[in-house]
């Protein structure tokens, strides 16, 4: 029996699945409660995101709200399909970011967030994520430094648009240091 699990926050998904000819459907939601997985209670932070499902606290180390929705969409399709909430906790739990997504780790006593952002949506992305780990570091008097390469072969219109976002997302966060490269 086939499970079609989406995102019931996104119209377009929602409708999609709608129409779709399936056994099951599982939407999960951020916002509201007329979906099969209403995520409560949402916190998103520099330790990851932490959420309820029904009455159960779950957790994972991921950062940002992009790997929420992907927890939540993994969660719509495995939890109808068996997998027991204890099970998906200690899943959770253990998962770690796909190389240079939304990647963090320390050099030499600094906090680098790697991500292969390569549109102006997903460098809005970026820096959201980055923002919310800056909070605790701003306090101790860090700063934030953006490096990006700027590659030719995305073609002249995607590297314009690229840099005119970065630089109104450098001013609209306060980064001091942007650094431009070609690799």
């Amino acid at each position: 029996e086939a499970t079609l699990a989406y995102d019931a926050d996104n119209h377009a998904a929602r409708k999609l699945a709608g129409e779709a000819r399936v056994a099951r459907r599982s939407g999960f939601s951020l916002h509201a409660n007329d979906t099969e997985l209403p995520l409560k209670n949402v916190a998103l932070d520099h330790r990851g995101v932490r959420f309820s499902i029904g009455g159960a606290r779950l957790s994972s180390p991921l950062v940002g709200r992009g790997h929420l929705k992907n927890v939540a969409l993994a969660l719509a399709y495995a939890l109808p399909s068996g997998i027991s909430i204890a099970t998906a906790r200690v899943v959770l739990r253990q998962l770690r970011p796909l190389r240079r997504r939304m990647e963090g780790y320390e050099v030499d006593g600094r906090f680098v967030l790697d991500d292969t952002a390569g549109h102006p949506d997903s460098l809005q992305a970026t820096f959201d994520v980055a923002a919310m780990l800056m909070r605790p570091l701003e306090m101790a008097g860090r700063r934030m430094v953006v490096v990006y390469a700027l590659r030719g072969s995305r073609g002249e219109d995607i590297n314009r648009r690229n840099a005119r976002a970065l630089g109104d997302l450098a001013a609209e966060h306060g980064v001091r240091s942007l650094v431009i490269t070609a690799s």
